[in-house]
């Protein structure tokens, strides 16, 4: 097929265009001066000379504490940028295959989110997702909407690069240890996305629609940066700081987190045989090969 990637810069797209190179698939990944997805008229006209049997969008505003400052913008990406593309690949006959959040929910749910459970936001970011989430649905009957949490890589900004890099300038750091997740390695989640592309042609009407992918086991923020660094110790001159649990009232944001971000990944497992990656053996790999192919 020849798929269209949005986002492709980013930390899910950058190993996602190295997955798809051993296939046979042919990739199209626009920059942001060739594809600004908040412009209608660009994106379609795009879709329209590129013609892709596929879109990917991996694109989004993923700053959550700056999206509550700056909701315009989140909202523009998020919401209408995740309508243009729909509308567009619609307009071509073409699906989407649509990268979602954990942060949809508001945590506070005690057992592990299904697709099935009612969406309620609790922050900007979230909300703004939701919203996109609603325009792909809407726009695109063949959408696949993936919803993940937590993801991590060695490059980028996310918690296993900012964790290393506080614990070369502090030697305490706190960390939160009341919110629980599934730590995703994001070239996992790729891998998820290959996957899914490999089975489109089996597809029937059913099998569209939301499904959920994140790592396992489930553990907390503060769980999570010791595994960090007990994986790090391994490297020459590591010195691991020492870890400071404190709760989520103690540390101040600017939006609010989901207390519970477990998500359920059944669906996923019983539809597509795709099962939900060890995170620990994954920060274990990404300390040791620090190459992201």
């Amino acid at each position: 097929m020849k798929i269209l990637v949005t986002g492709a810069s980013g930390q899910i797209g950058k190993h996602l265009i190295p997955q798809f190179a051993s296939t046979e698939h042919s990739i199209i990944a626009p920059d942001h001066q060739q594809l600004d997805i908040t412009d209608f008229d660009k994106t379609v006209q795009l879709f329209k000379d590129y013609q892709p049997e596929l879109t990917i969008n991996l694109a989004a505003y993923t700053a959550v504490d700056l999206a509550e400052e700056n909701s315009r913008q989140a909202f523009s990406v998020n919401q209408q940028g995740a309508e243009n593309i729909s509308k567009a690949a619609a307009n071509i006959g073409a699906p989407i295959i649509h990268l979602s959040t954990d942060y949809v929910f508001s945590g506070n749910k005690s057992t592990p989110h299904t697709e099935n459970d009612t969406p309620d936001p609790i922050n900007v970011y979230g909300k703004s997702k939701l919203a996109g989430e609603l325009a792909v649905r809407e726009f695109n009957t063949r959408h696949l909407i993936l919803r993940t949490a937590w993801v991590f890589s060695n490059e980028s900004k996310n918690f296993l690069t900012t964790m290393l890099r506080l614990a070369q300038q502090q030697e305490t750091i706190s960390v939160v240890d009341d919110q629980s997740g599934g730590p995703t390695c994001a070239k996992h989640v790729a891998q998820t996305i290959v996957a899914l592309t490999n089975q489109l042609q089996d597809f029937t009407a059913a099998d569209w629609g939301i499904y959920h992918y994140s790592g396992a086991p489930y553990t907390t923020w503060f769980e999570f940066a010791q595994a960090i660094f007990q994986a790090a110790q391994q490297r020459n001159g590591f010195t691991p700081p020492q870890l400071i649990p404190i709760k989520s009232s103690q540390y101040k944001t600017l939006a609010k987190r989901p207390h519970n971000s477990q998500l359920d990944n059944k669906k996923i497992t019983d539809r597509f045989a795709i099962q939900p990656a060890n995170w620990r053996l994954a920060l274990k790999e990404l300390l040791t090969k620090p190459d992201p192919d």
